[in-house]
């Protein structure tokens, strides 16, 4: 009896286990049907369009915890929260990438495509549980009650902070915080939706350099709207992912380097509390973010690697620094620097060399297969169109050009822009960019933790490897400082070095647990004195009259002792009970019905304080037409509410239209400049068939308004307010004119 009671045990244990995974297949297999069948629907109304948006993101978390868990198992929960997102990012892009080279990049068949490889991911092996890797433990001992009391609302007052940026900014348009999501971010992603391939518009206005940069940004604007089809709501916060998913890579290189709970909290808080980082750049559609998340994700993958080499953790390698390449050329940079403090790292496992050996020879070009895989297509068109990878920037070695590109795009020729001008001092205390408080913090953290890591190290003995892990982090504001001082052609915004500003920030942290290393409780205070500071700049930054101030202290207060009594009875926070599918389920439901009517509202007033863009779409009814772009390389308005119109820049000096793209195996050459003339744009926008022209007004020369001021018969102006004009072309009469 006793032995068939043994052999029945497991039995029980795994037809247990199978009868709790077989709800979740089902609800998988569910999610995936929603989305493939999605694409049978030409076009769905706002709540539908929202719920496959969600049933696409809940697939690509789930194939991507799944295939995190995967890859590193034993590398703790923040680095599989990284390497998961990092996984469905790759999921959503890279099938679009394939499918826009071969122009057929439509939403039904990416929904096709993404829906089938997460459904996929379930024949993944799951590898057994695994204990994290040890870390060094917290020397402040438990939190002391104060301490954890204020971290906790703290967090909870960032967290408010943001739903209200995200409230009062979810009407907003796109461009109202960046310039860029409208010149030719947004713009890639409209023009891939009516071109279903990958072309990049070219523009006779501005810097010339942008169809040929990476597109990583772009393409996941474009995976957001392809579920919805009509609306650019999510997409025109497609950083937003990316600046939360920062966090968890902070927290994750933070624990790697053996940094306490509360100090990784003080630190993820203090880059949290950056308005230029939270909401502004954070609200747009750029790709500053994506290369903040990636450069830091890189961290944590070379550091696990360097440790112990294995398939899994190279290929989550390969896959950080692909997107950190493929998200801007300044991925380049931070990978070479990167690179150094991986042989840093590598250099101080000396104890390992030979056991590593092997590991690292196969798992480095794992990694770089992998990175050339999801990053590489960008550089691979580039080089085949135009001979340079890096096109148009012109790259030479010792005096000799290896690879020719535009000299007006050397760094050289970029020195003399007004941009590139900065003063130092009045830089690193601009209110704007750091606030009140980093400015104090952030540069003092970059010079003192590097040194103060090698110091520690030499001088108390410590185990090598982990002085020179933390100094080659910890140093990395600094370099990337540096390369934005001398090799960064705009010195305006912090936000080219936005992945050194967070380094900066953890590595205040760092300090204060040397300091509780030191002097014990004095760590504690100083986390603590951080910790207020950020709350008062919370509560002053949303209350105006001193009323509000005394309601944000008194509820500061009050929350603060609650916390406190609930610590000090040793109650913990748990939120099991919110994770049942029942709540879980009403809460996306509402989240999804929410969503929809806001984007309905979003959509009906989207334009609706915008003269220019709304005057034409008077004009040309909801159902589009084809408009011709002059002027400011600005367009992306003129798309429409639904991005119904298509938007052309209709070459002036060349007979062939498709020369206003720059693609694969296509011509480098503006189609615009001195020598257009009036019959070739004539021309080409009979052949476009054309309905409208618009005139953006600037001081440069705009010759397409001269020749339609001139040619009455074929040309009438329908509306203008002095700043925007809107032109009728004779060939189509539908189009009535409208009062000015």
């Amino acid at each position: 009896m006793n032995g068939e009671s043994e052999v029945k045990g497991p039995n029980r244990c795994r037809n247990h286990t199978t009868n709790r995974r077989r709800p979740l297949l089902l609800v998988e297999a569910a999610l995936c049907a929603v989305i493939i069948g999605s694409g049978l629907v030409p076009q769905a109304s706002a709540p539908v369009g929202f719920l496959v948006l969600a049933c696409v993101l809940v697939a690509l978390g789930t194939a991507g915890r799944r295939t995190a868990v995967c890859l590193i198992p034993d590398a703790g929960p923040a680095s599989r929260l990284v390497a998961g997102f990092t996984v469905a990012v790759a999921i959503a892009t890279v099938p679009a990438t394939l499918l826009g080279h071969f122009g057929i990049l439509r939403p039904e068949l990416w929904l096709f495509s993404v829906g089938s490889l997460c459904f996929a991911s379930r024949l993944l092996p799951t590898p057994p549980s695994a204990a994290s890797p040890p870390t060094a433990p917290d020397t402040t001992g438990p939190w002391r009650t104060i301490e954890g009391g204020l971290l906790i609302v703290m967090l909870a007052a960032l967290v408010l902070s943001t739903l209200y940026h995200l409230s009062e900014a979810r009407f907003l348009i796109p461009g109202s915080f960046q310039y860029d999501d409208i010149s030719f971010h947004l713009p890639a992603a409209a023009t891939w939706l009516q071109t279903h391939d990958l072309s990049m518009m070219k523009f006779s206005f501005g810097d010339k350099s942008t169809p040929f940069y990476p597109i990583l940004g772009e393409l996941v604007s474009w995976c957001l709207i392809a579920p919805l089809r009509i609306s650019d709501f999510a997409a025109r916060w497609s950083q937003l992912p990316f600046a939360l998913a920062t966090l968890a890579a902070l927290a994750a290189v933070g624990r790697r380097l053996g940094m306490s709970i509360p100090s990784v909290i003080v630190g993820c808080s203090l880059f949290w509390s950056l308005a230029r980082v939270f909401p502004i750049l954070a609200l747009g559609a750029g790709n500053d973010h994506a290369t903040s998340f990636f450069t830091i994700a890189t961290i944590d993958g070379l550091l696990l690697v360097a440790r112990r080499p294995t398939p899994g953790r190279a290929i989550y390698l390969g896959l950080t620094t692909g997107f950190l390449a493929g998200t801007k050329y300044l991925g380049l940079m931070n990978l070479c620097i990167l690179g150094v403090v991986f042989l840093i790292c590598v250099v101080g496992q000396r104890t390992q060399w030979r056991q590593q050996v092997r590991p690292l020879g196969l798992a480095l070009p794992l990694a770089g297969i992998t990175a050339a895989l999801v990053g590489g297509y960008t550089y691979l068109r580039n080089f085949v169109t135009t001979g340079n990878p890096v096109f148009p920037a012109p790259i030479s070695v010792g005096g000799f050009e290896v690879f020719p590109g535009w000299s007006n795009a050397a760094l050289t020729a970029r020195r003399h822009a007004p941009e590139f001008a900065i003063e130092l001092p009045d830089f690193l205390f601009r209110y704007d960019l750091f606030g009140p408080i980093a400015p104090w913090l952030l540069p003092l953290a970059a010079v003192v933790a590097p040194l103060l890591a090698l110091g520690i190290t030499v001088f108390r003995k410590r185990r090598i490897a982990d002085g020179l892990e933390a100094a080659a982090v910890l140093v990395l504001p600094l370099a990337f400082f540096a390369e934005f001082l001398f090799l960064t052609h705009d010195h305006r915004d912090i936000r080219y070095f936005l992945g050194g500003v967070a380094i900066a920030a953890l590595a205040v942290g760092w300090l204060s647990d040397r300091i509780a290393d030191r002097w014990g409780a004095v760590g504690s205070a100083f986390r603590t004195m951080i910790s207020l500071a950020i709350l008062f700049l919370v509560i002053l930054s949303h209350c105006r009259k001193p009323g509000e101030i005394a309601t944000g202290f008194a509820v500061i207060t009050l929350a603060l002792v609650l916390a406190m009594w609930r610590i000090q009875r040793g109650q913990s926070f748990s939120f099991r009970h919110l994770c049942r599918p029942l709540p879980v389920g009403l809460v996306a439901l509402a989240i999804v019905v929410h969503f929809s009517i806001t984007a309905q509202k979003y959509d009906n007033r989207k334009l609706r304080h915008h003269k220019a863009p709304e005057a034409l779409e008077n004009l040309v009814g909801m159902a589009g037409a084809t408009v011709a772009y002059t002027g400011w390389n600005t367009p992306y308005l003129f798309f429409g509410t639904h991005l119904q119109n298509r938007v052309l820049m209709v070459p002036t000096t060349t007979e062939d239209p498709k020369e206003e793209y720059y693609f694969w195996g296509g011509s480098t050459k503006s189609p615009f400049g001195r020598r257009g003339t009036s019959k070739t744009w004539c021309s080409n926008l009979q052949r476009l068939e054309v309905e409208v022209v618009v005139v953006e007004l600037s001081d440069a020369k705009n010759p397409e308004r001269t020749w339609m001021k001139r040619d009455q018969k074929h040309f009438s102006l329908m509306w203008t307010n002095g700043k925007t004009e809107i032109w009728r072309v004779a060939l189509c009469p539908e189009i009535t004119e409208i009062n000015t």
